[in-house]
């Protein structure tokens, strides 16, 4: 009865595999297209090309709305795009996961402030839709 267990486990193995599905990379990291490489999942949606065929950079990603898995003395680097100001309000959740055990973990956030924008005068008129 085992060994029919373990038979069925290593042939469903077997089949995520030859579909794709089941890579051999960390929870912590993105699996590249075909299983040759695996990348930080902070490298997902980085705007770079990290798995050598763009797979890392799907059409219309973002780095929001997702859970990140850390490993335990590794630095991780996310950049949140600001809003854009036709698409508001702007909601980014992020889920940070660590195992650091007895260890415990450490999450920084920061906040980075662009300088204010400097003021210009500006000739001409300015037309309004709503007036006739």
């Amino acid at each position: 009865m085992i060994m029919k267990a373990i038979h069925c486990s290593l042939l469903a193995a077997l089949a995520l595999k030859l579909l794709g599905v089941c890579y051999g990379c960390k929870i912590s990291e993105y699996p590249c297209k075909g299983g040759a490489s695996c990348v930080p999942l902070d490298k997902y949606c980085d705007g770079r090309d990290d798995c050598g065929d763009g797979n890392d950079e799907p059409k219309m990603c973002t780095v929001c709305n997702r859970t990140y898995y850390g490993d335990i003395g590794r630095t991780y680097t996310l950049t949140v795009p600001p809003p854009q100001w036709n698409r508001l309000p702007f909601l980014c959740h992020l889920t940070f996961t660590a195992s650091g055990h007895e260890q415990g973990d450490i999450v920084q956030v920061r906040r980075f402030r662009p300088p204010p924008l400097q003021r210009s005068k500006i000739k001409g008129n300015i037309a309004s839709p709503n007036k006739t």
